[in-house]
């Protein structure tokens, strides 16, 4: 987080882009048409499609700087914050967030009943 892609990593998502992108086509919805993606049940690399394209668009657009590391000490995943002000903290508040919030909640908890007995 915080810095420019590495050339070798720049060099890996560019090998992957042809292979990813080969399976996009457009899909017909009940009003219009999208982005989706040929299916390919024996494909055990269709996940990473969307990472590639996702990166890819990512670093097309330039707002790299919404790309944060989650603060959880066990997570380290990273995320696109998409808030209003550019300020959240977690990869997810249902997950990490609500860990976070957890525990401090039980360390004040605690301190306060230090604070009682003692």
């Amino acid at each position: 987080c915080g810095g420019t892609p590495a050339d070798s990593d720049l060099d890996d998502l560019n090998a992957a882009l042809p292979r990813s992108l080969s399976h996009l086509c457009l899909v017909r919805t009940r009003n219009a048409f999208e982005w989706g993606w040929a299916q390919d049940g024996s494909a055990l690399d269709g996940p990473l499609w969307h990472i590639v394209q996702s990166a890819a668009g990512l670093l097309v657009e330039g707002r790299l700087n919404r790309v944060s590391q989650c603060n959880d000490d066990c997570c380290g995943w990273l995320f696109y914050d998409s808030s209003k002000n550019g300020s959240r903290r977690w990869c997810s508040m249902a997950d990490c967030g609500n860990r976070a919030k957890a525990r401090r909640h039980y360390s004040k908890s605690r301190a306060a009943g230090k604070a009682r007995s003692g």
